[in-house]
């Protein structure tokens, strides 16, 4: 199955403070938003109060010194039924800043994608569901009955800025298609921030890190979930210029404490409870003894503002042991994802579409540390030292429809991501580098194709058989290091 998924690897990640607008920081921002609502398993819904004393106000970011201004409205044009191979026109206006192309089947159809879009000057941004200067596709169905492709994906002249006109897309399927355009725009076209609402979704009785049982009732006031939120909504700040919105919280039953592949799309699919309108949905669940990743996103990018459907957010399966600063993290690489970012490299050598992201050659197991772009954020491997974000990459997501996008303002300056985690904690021994099997476990932790290229020396080899054998090391962990093993 083609995920997108994440692991976070060994060496320091970073915690850096970057103002936001009006003068503040990310440490005067409070951890979570003002409109907070709970969503009960049956789907009432109400206004979440704060009854611990110790816990900060719940405020929105707006009172928070961001200067956006008023917020544009968010154009979509419903393309209706469209055929297969037909030539599809819509119209983009003055002042985009990027748009977003859904295809929907009645059934599931593995031949599914956004198959071509081109410019109002007939040149193809897109081409076999792969963003021009790609060198793989990303527009593919993930399961079969949703497809999505966004602009800017890639740097195409007529995509920086985003060329007003007639633009055309072609799909690729089966059956009955429908297909819709999601436009982000501004008055000048110009980027000036926007909030970033967030449905959360939480599974009764999960134990974020190990910590205790959490469920709908607690979870605004959780230490761990909201050390989650703070360090994902601070990396989103820092990476990508988007300030914290509106966060509400559902209730989702035990049975997706822990998730499986296969269940993914039911999942997802539990997302239907949430309200229309623009925001990123997230699920947080726990790891188990047979999980095999970490964080997940339901495509490159997703199916943005669709609740209930099967790619329409991302999810965390975590580790015990792991902290909020790191999962939180986890959380902002897969966003990354969902908004359009490919891996800057893939272990076999592939790069995404944005020349300004450096690409890694003659990547081996011995060399990832010093691959040029180890330290990004959208790295294979996760971000490693300084988390950083290219000006490309932060055009894909700001032209995403996913965030409000203000109108006017002085947007946030992204300032990448300083901290140094305890990865030796994840493996039983706080404090202590890991060994180098226990890297290598790490980047097991990613399911992407690309790692079947991974060839072991005999002494990693031997040092994975070591993780696997070490009980102190979380499950997930350990399948992560026997499926590296189980490689031809």
């Amino acid at each position: 199955m083609r995920t997108a998924r994440f692991f976070l690897p060994f060496v320091a990640l970073a915690a850096a403070v970057a103002p936001a607008c009006g003068g503040r920081t990310l440490e005067d921002q409070p951890t979570d938003s003002a409109v907070i609502q709970i969503v009960a398993e049956g789907g009432t819904l109400r206004e979440a109060s704060v009854v611990d004393s110790s816990v900060p106000p719940l405020r929105d970011a707006s009172v928070e010194g961001v200067d956006g201004g008023p917020v544009q409205k968010l154009d979509v044009i419903e393309l209706g039924q469209v055929a297969a191979g037909a030539t599809v026109p819509f119209t983009v206006p003055s002042g985009t800043l990027g748009f977003h192309i859904m295809v929907t089947a009645t059934t599931p159809s593995e031949s599914l994608a956004v198959l071509e879009v081109r410019a109002p000057n007939g040149e193809a941004v897109f081409t076999n569901a792969t963003a021009v200067g790609g060198s793989h596709p990303s527009s593919e169905t993930l399961f079969g009955v949703t497809a999505a492709a966004q602009v800017p994906q890639g740097n195409h002249a007529e995509t920086t800025p985003v060329a007003p006109g007639t633009w055309t897309v072609k799909f690729r399927g089966d059956g009955p298609l429908r297909a819709k355009v999601q436009i982000q725009s501004t008055p000048d076209g110009e980027f000036h921030g926007g909030a970033l609402d967030v449905d959360l979704y939480i599974p009764s009785g999960i134990r974020l890190g190990g910590g205790t049982a959490i469920t709908i009732a607690n979870a605004p006031t959780n230490v761990e979930v909201r050390g989650r939120v703070a360090a994902f909504y601070d990396a989103v700040l820092s990476l990508y210029g988007l300030s914290r919105g509106n966060l509400r919280f559902h209730g989702l039953p035990s049975r997706y404490a822990t998730v499986e592949d296969e269940e993914l799309g039911d999942l997802f699919q539990e997302t239907r409870v949430a309200p229309a309108g623009q925001g990123l949905h997230i699920v947080l669940s726990d790891s188990d003894d047979s999980s095999e990743w970490w964080g997940i996103a339901m495509g490159i990018p997703g199916a943005a503002n669709s609740p209930g459907n099967e790619q329409s957010g991302l999810a965390l399966a975590s580790i015990p042991g792991a902290d909020a600063e790191t999962e939180g993290l986890v959380l902002a690489h897969e966003a990354g994802h969902f908004f359009g970012l490919n891996h800057t490299t893939e272990f076999r050598g592939d790069a995404d579409p944005l020349p300004d992201t450096p690409v890694c050659t003659n990547i081996s197991e011995e060399t990832i540390e010093s691959c040029p772009d180890f330290d990004n954020i959208m790295f294979f491997a996760g971000a490693i030292g300084n988390a950083t974000s290219s000006l490309q990459q932060r055009r894909v997501v700001q032209g995403s429809p996913i965030f409000r996008a203000f109108q006017t303002g002085v947007a946030p300056t992204p300032r990448g991501i300083r901290r140094t985690p305890d990865i030796g904690k994840l493996f039983g021994h706080p404090g202590v580098a890991p060994t180098q099997g226990e890297r290598l476990a790490l980047l097991g932790t990613c399911g992407h194709p690309s790692h079947r290229d991974l060839r072991l020396s005999s002494a990693s080899r031997a040092s994975l058989v070591a993780v696997t054998k070490d009980a102190k090391v979380a499950p997930l962990l350990r399948n992560a290091a026997a499926r590296l093993l189980a490689q031809p």
